[in-house]
């Protein structure tokens, strides 16, 4: 679920909290033992800005969590990221 605020004109403020089933295949540990898959709950947020006409710039932050991983250790990978959209319109006929 993302929750977007449309309070400013052109800042976008927003939240989300999304829940992912994720896999992970490593190199060999063991003879069998090389995937492992969990329900992983992600939390984050961040601002879009309309920088001009249809192109906005995005910074957004993600936090995930994935449990019972390695025999009860977990692991929590974070991360931000930045980039830009174009927003492909058609205008509108009066």
């Amino acid at each position: 679920m993302i929750y977007t605020w449309r309070h400013f004109r052109n800042i976008r403020p927003y939240g989300k909290f999304l829940e992912e089933f994720g896999g992970l295949t490593w190199g060999p540990h063991g003879p069998l033992y090389h995937h492992d898959t969990r329900t992983v709950t992600i939390g984050g947020g961040g601002l879009e800005y309309r920088a001009w006409r249809n192109m906005w710039m995005r910074a957004d932050y993600e936090y995930q969590f994935w449990p019972d991983f390695y025999g009860h250790k977990t692991l929590d990978p974070e991360g931000f990221t930045v980039g830009a959209m174009y927003h492909f319109s058609r205008r509108r006929s009066h």
